[in-house]
C-alpha cells in the first residue's frame, strides 16, 4: 500500500503497465472533519483571525508558502500580526528541519511556516 494525495508520474505508469496495484478509498475515515478551502485576497485581518480562532481552540496552524526565500518575511509578518506567537520552520535543504518538526508536533510552536 502506498498512499498519496495526488497521483505520481511514475507511481500510475506502474499501475498502468501492471507492475503496482491501485486502491481507491471510497469513504471517508469515520469521525473526520470537513475541510474548509477558501479562495481569495490575501489579507492580513483573515489570517490573524484564522490563527487566533485556532490557538483559542488550543490547536495548530500549517502556513505554506511557495518559496523558501519568502519564509522569514512570512514569519515576521504572522509574528508582527499576533503577540507571543512561538513560529518555526520547515523546508528543504534545512539543517534543523526534524528538530523543527518534533518540537512543532510536541506543541512547542503555535505556527509551523513550511514550503
Amino acid at each position: 500500500l502506498q498512499p498519496s494525495a495526488t497521483p505520481i508520474p511514475r507511481t500510475l505508469q506502474m499501475s498502468f503497465i501492471g507492475l503496482r496495484d491501485i486502491s481507491l478509498l471510497r469513504t471517508a475515515p469515520k469521525g473526520r472533519q470537513k475541510v474548509e478551502t477558501k479562495v481569495g485576497e490575501i489579507s492580513a485581518g483573515i489570517i490573524r483571525n484564522a490563527i487566533k480562532n485556532e490557538l483559542r481552540r488550543k490547536g495548530q496552524v500549517l502556513f505554506v508558502v511557495p518559496r523558501k526565500g519568502n519564509i522569514d518575511k512570512v514569519v515576521n509578518s504572522l509574528e508582527k500580526m499576533v503577540r507571543g506567537l512561538r513560529v518555526t520552520t520547515a523546508y528543504g535543504g534545512q539543517l534543523d528541519i526534524d528538530e523543527n518538526m518534533k518540537r512543532f508536533a510536541a506543541g512547542e510552536f503555535d505556527v509551523l511556516v513550511a514550503t
